[in-house]
């Protein structure tokens, strides 16, 4: 079946009308000339009114131009697909959506997420036009509940997840776990009569960056670390953070002076470092001293990587 008429270059149409009652047309196929020899745009029409008018192009619901583009919602996408609503009254004025949804083997559907196109995400605002999306999946539970709203980018680029109004680049409302971390907690069980490093007995170490045998942490990725030293019963003056050394006396250290002290019986001080992958620090005491066991601590940690 070949159904051509000759129309008017700018918007005619013709096609086939589709109807239910009477001789009223209130879904078609229409073919919209937009160019010379007939080329124009492919739209399937649908009038949802209730009157005696038959269905015309500009009740397009879904177009598809001669250059492939395919709007629904628009008679004339820009991109491949585009999708256009008018903006709604619900509080993030929502845009057009795409969802999606399943069945089981007992043939009971439901919606399993979504995403939607929406204004009000520029801090809560919807001034200037700004634009963003929203993330939505079901929660468990029965198989009509409704999806709800679980990540947004919004108008800045900010990603919010469980909440609708990110002020950074990522704003989590809730724990974040990581399953890449690097942290490490030493103590030591004996004296020391000469200088030497700390840490034969390890408590925790998270990514097995720590060594007992040669007393180092090397740093799996490039990042900022912080260290921490605790120590009790520090009889002499001064212990130092080696960085890339065993001796932080004759190798490189992180600043001219890292040495603490407190009276001679205990001290403690922290290092911020900026590593690169496969760096590595150790703690060096000096002299002799008495160190008392699970009252000493050499620990530190990945902060995050760069």
């Amino acid at each position: 079946m070949k159904v051509v008429n000759r129309v008017a270059l700018n918007n005619g149409f013709t096609g086939i009308g589709l109807g239910g009652y009477s001789q009223v047309a209130k879904s078609a196929i229409i073919h919209e000339r937009t160019g010379y020899n007939g080329t124009g745009n492919l739209m399937f029409c649908n009038d949802g009114t209730t009157d005696n008018n038959d269905v015309s192009n500009t009740h397009a619901r879904m177009t598809i131009t001669s250059s492939g583009n395919v709007g629904i919602g628009t008679a004339s996408p820009e991109t491949t697909l585009q999708l256009h609503k008018e903006v709604g009254d619900d509080t993030l004025k929502s845009a057009a959506e795409i969802k999606f949804s399943t069945n089981n083997s007992a043939n009971t559907t439901w919606d399993v997420g979504s995403i939607r196109g929406a204004v009000t995400l520029n801090a809560g605002g919807s001034s200037n036009y700004p634009g963003g999306l929203v993330f939505a999946t079901k929660s468990p539970g029965g198989a009509g509940d409704d999806l709800t709203d679980k990540m947004v980018i919004d108008a800045n680029g900010n990603v919010g997840i469980g909440t609708t109004t990110p002020d950074q680049k990522l704003d989590v409302n809730g724990y974040i776990k990581q399953n890449n971390t690097y942290f490490f907690v030493t103590d030591t069980t004996t004296t020391f009569t000469s200088a030497r490093s700390f840490g034969n007995v390890e408590k925790i170490d998270r990514g097995g960056n720590w060594s007992t045998t040669t007393k180092r942490f090397t740093a799996p990725v490039k990042g900022l670390y912080i260290f921490t030293f605790n120590g009790f019963t520090v009889t002499d003056q001064h212990y130092g953070l080696g960085y890339n050394s065993d001796n932080p006396d004759t190798g490189n250290y992180q600043t001219v002076q890292l040495w603490s002290i407190n009276g001679g019986t205990g001290g403690s001080h922290s290092w911020m470092l900026e590593l690169n992958a496969n760096d590595f620090i150790v703690l060096r005491l000096y002299n002799s001293g008495d160190l008392i066991t699970n009252r000493c601590y050499f620990m530190g940690g990945l902060l995050y990587a760069v």
